[in-house]
């Protein structure tokens, strides 16, 4: 901590020994830290983002994604017909 005041905040020995609560050493660490991490994240390499793939759409024109997944029957359908399609599509 001493070091880091004195090199990087250009802290003289009179100042340094003129601290006398302990949470002001504290926080002198904890800027020590938040710098060496700047640093680190600076050596990082770039990070590379791929980009999404892309799915088909059914409106692209692909029948045979249609014609796999038929249309649930409609409210006004019977049960026997409701439950048919249920089982047949899940």
């Amino acid at each position: 901590t001493r070091d880091y005041l004195k090199t990087s905040l250009k802290f003289g020995d009179d100042e340094i020994n003129g601290v006398e609560d302990h949470r002001y050493y504290v926080l002198i660490d904890k800027a020590r830290q938040f710098d060496a991490l700047q640093a680190a994240k600076a050596s990082l390499p770039a990070k590379k983002i791929a980009p999404a793939a892309t799915v088909p759409s059914v409106k692209s024109g692909n029948a045979d994604v249609a014609r796999s997944s038929p249309r649930k029957p409609s409210a006004g359908a019977s049960q026997r017909e409701q439950l048919a399609w249920l089982i047949r599509n899940v």
